[in-house]
């Protein structure tokens, strides 16, 4: 069945170019449903109709390396990379509007790994997901319901499912909420039929690591609309990026193109490092 279908970019100026790169890619996705479809539309971050204007924008945000590898005995495989932390810190702390905050979402695992003397995340609230219930399991994190927990000035919420997460954070008004990790809490938001994610933000470090934990696997596309990879199960062949050329479509339970590729960056542990933005579109 062909498809009369509108193309609605919410975007800024400086991004048209990047999108009429993709406008193609868009409509051969139409061509390829099977169900109706009226209008594509691209989430931007900073355009929200006044119903939605109060709820949190969420974003994710990750470091792989060859393999999709995330992780490995509690700690991140290549260390501190100076470039990645300064993104991450910049990224999370950053806002438009100065009455707000931002807050970062973590789970239990994620929260004990960081080093004591970067612990809590200062000028973002700290959020953990974890099933503990006794106080000492929870390193010094105390539940919403409590008396607010602060260390540092920077506060401190604990919660044991994401539908308590989401309401506490609609609640508190934050202009971004960034999921950081770790594997399950990624899979938890990417996965979810009700995604809250608009922007996947990936920085690839291109080389190998021995890993234990890994970033959710997902289905790249190039940019004629045909999958990058064969997929089994073997993880280090998904994400073994081509970096001339990386993939122009990821897709998990939903679809994300590439907005912006932040070239090519030796690190200071001399490995090749690339800053990837990944935004959301919904067909609908």
């Amino acid at each position: 069945m062909e498809h009369d279908a509108t193309i609605t970019l919410m975007t800024s100026n400086d991004e048209n170019q990047v999108n009429q790169e993709i406008i193609t890619i868009l409509h051969e996705i139409l061509a390829s449903t099977e169900k109706e479809a009226d209008v594509i539309t691209y989430e931007d971050d900073n355009t929200q109709d006044p119903e939605t204007s109060k709820k949190p924008t969420y974003k994710l945000i990750t470091a792989i390396c060859r393999g999709g590898g995330i992780g490995v005995n509690g700690d991140l495989p290549w260390g501190r990379i100076k470039e990645d932390m300064a993104f991450f810190s910049r990224m999370t702390r950053d806002v438009s509007d100065p009455g707000k905050r931002t807050a970062v979402v973590m789970g239990r695992k994620t929260w004990e790994s960081i080093p004591s003397q970067f612990k809590p995340l200062k000028e973002r609230d700290n959020l953990i997901l974890t099933t503990a219930t006794d106080n000492t399991q929870i390193n010094q994190i105390h539940q919403p319901n409590q008396l607010n927990q602060t260390i540092l000035d920077v506060p401190i919420y604990a919660f044991q499912t994401v539908a308590q997460l989401k309401k506490w954070c609609e609640e508190t008004g934050y202009e971004t909420v960034w999921v950081i990790g770790g594997e399950s809490l990624y899979n938890d938001f990417l996965n979810d039929s009700a995604c809250v994610i608009s922007s996947v933000y990936i920085t690839y470090i291109d080389a190998p690591f021995c890993c234990d934990r890994y970033f959710p696997r997902a289905f790249p596309y190039n940019n004629n609309m045909t999958l990058c990879y064969t997929h089994t199960n073997a993880q280090d062949e998904l994400w073994n990026w081509n970096t001339t050329q990386f993939p122009g479509i990821l897709s998990w339970n939903w679809n994300w193109f590439i907005q912006q590729s932040c070239g090519h960056h030796i690190s200071s542990i001399g490995t090749p490092l690339y800053f990837l933005h990944y935004k959301r579109f919904i067909v609908v």
